[in-house]
């Protein structure tokens, strides 16, 4: 039986890191033997894949089964089977293989210059869909690298490019002094509840519209300087992001310009309705910008490619 560390003066974290340091029973080549065996059958198909003789394969099974004091498989007519020992080692074996193989593909893509990590900062606007999916297909190709993603809003994701905290930064906001390339289209409707009083009105103008509260987003930058031109109400309430804005909204406090495709769905089940304002549409341009390709890594490389296919 383990007997807990006794020695007051060694914490728990030392004494897991003596033992993760202490000399290894079982080799990854006899757990890679033994995965082997299962996973083509037999001892005779596992030695033709591995190219060994069936005898030395059977004499490294063994040995692990000696050296870890169990029985991993047993004899049923001519052929060998997992005890309920063995199937525990094997799922943990394959596991432990499949992060010996992932640690070398890491330790791979870093000798070829491969970023550990790279940082975007998107607009709150950009769609979600549109990010994630092209995220997933960066991860197939460097799945080594680790993302950081920054929601920003208006000038927000301006002040992380400058300080240097980001990679790439999609924005509403171009950007002369980097390389910044039109990216997307993002259209806005007015909306509030099907409640709401401006709803009474068939064509409320943009006078109409400055006698109710206005639901707006803050601008994330550290100084919040930057409004956006739709702000047209006195009576405005400011929330941290789009989600709280789409709650205030259902909720009848007011009415907001939000991005078509965040509403579609509400729009579409009666949670929202729009407000046709005669004569005014709104529509924001988003920017993907960074610095001078040949300055960045192979991922943030990649990654402005997939987004701009």
């Amino acid at each position: 039986m383990h007997k807990p560390n006794s020695d007051p003066k060694i914490s728990a974290s030392e004494a897991n890191s003596r033992d993760m340091l202490s000399p290894l029973k079982v080799t990854l080549d006899q757990w890679r033997a033994l995965v082997a065996v299962v996973d083509h059958g037999g001892f005779s198909q596992a030695s033709a894949v591995l190219n060994r003789s069936q005898s030395t394969l059977s004499y490294g099974v063994s040995k692990l089964e000696r050296l870890l004091g169990v029985n991993a498989f047993e004899t049923q007519g001519r052929s060998a089977k997992l005890t309920e020992t063995g199937q525990v080692l094997y799922r943990r074996a394959k596991e432990l293989l499949d992060q010996a193989h992932g640690l070398e593909q890491i330790a791979a893509q870093l000798s070829l210059g491969v970023e550990a990590q790279i940082s975007v900062a998107v607009e709150a606007i950009y769609p979600q869909e549109k990010l994630y999916a092209a995220l997933s297909l960066l991860s197939e190709s460097y799945p080594a690298t680790r993302i950081e993603v920054f929601e920003s809003v208006l000038s927000g994701g301006q002040a992380l490019f400058d300080t240097g905290q980001i990679d790439l930064l999609i924005s509403s906001l171009p950007k002369t002094s980097a390389e910044c390339r039109l990216l997307e289209h993002v259209s806005f409707s007015c909306v509030s509840a099907p409640s709401h009083p401006l709803q009474s009105i068939a064509k409320p103008t943009l006078h109409d519209l400055e006698q109710h509260r206005q639901v707006v987003t803050r601008d994330s930058g550290p100084n919040r300087s930057l409004n956006a031109p739709w702000l047209k109400s006195e009576q405005r309430w400011t929330v941290s992001n789009l989600p709280a804005a789409i709650t205030a909204i259902r909720q009848g406090m007011g009415f907001a310009w939000l991005p078509e495709h965040m509403i579609e769905p509400l729009v579409s089940r009666g949670e929202l309705k729009t407000l046709q304002i005669s004569g005014h549409q709104r529509e924001a341009q988003l920017y993907l910008i960074h610095r001078r390709t040949d300055e960045l890594g192979q991922v943030a490389r990649a990654l402005i490619s997939i987004l701009g296919a």
